[in-house]
């Protein structure tokens, strides 16, 4: 029985040593993985790439305060190039500064949007003359000149309608306003 006890201290002993030394592996890889410094990782491509620059500086600081495109068409131009129908808040009687919003709109919508060349913009103030004309390029409507703010056509090629703007495109005898207003203006986005 003596040998017994011998015998089980010693598998005692025989086991906490075993455990004591896996102990202090265990502490010495931690402590390696601390003080070795991380694998370096490298990329074969290294180059980073640089966000959009924004082109907002092209545009003079007299704008519309938002836009919305309404509505798409590629029926009202012979080329098949797109017609926007373009809603701006009301101006309410304000057209100062009118001609350089717009231009700024056009501008935004084509050079800084990367719109193609050949396209039509109506813009407008107000819904209901923007779905009238829409819907009927020619209508009569007294309420449609006022809010009918300003077309632009452009064309790629030399023709009829190469960049033209015109403000207050539907302007009747009947508004002495809105004519007095009215302008035709040769206007290329790109150089402007």
């Amino acid at each position: 029985m003596r040998n017994c006890k011998w015998m089980g201290v010693f598998l005692i002993v025989a086991c906490l040593t075993m455990v004591a030394s896996c102990m202090q592996n265990k502490i010495e890889q931690d402590q390696t993985k601390l003080t070795e410094p991380p694998p370096v990782v490298i990329k074969e491509d290294l180059t980073e790439e640089e966000p959009p620059k924004s082109q907002e500086h092209l545009l003079s600081p007299v704008q519309f305060e938002s836009h919305m495109i309404i509505s798409t068409a590629t029926d009202w131009r012979q080329d098949e190039g797109d017609t926007l129908f373009i809603l701006v808040p009301p101006l309410d009687s304000d057209f100062e500064g009118l001609a350089e919003k717009v231009k700024n709109l056009v501008k935004r919508l084509i050079v800084l949007e990367n719109r193609p060349e050949n396209i039509s913009i109506h813009i407008f103030d107000d819904v209901q003359a923007l779905d009238k004309v829409a819907n009927d390029p020619q209508t009569e409507d007294l309420n449609v000149p006022v809010h009918y703010l300003a077309k632009y056509m452009a064309s790629p090629e030399e023709g009829v309608y190469r960049n033209n703007l015109i403000i207050f495109p539907m302007a009747p005898d009947s508004n002495p306003v809105v004519q007095a207003m009215s302008d035709i203006i040769d206007f290329d986005p790109y150089n402007w």
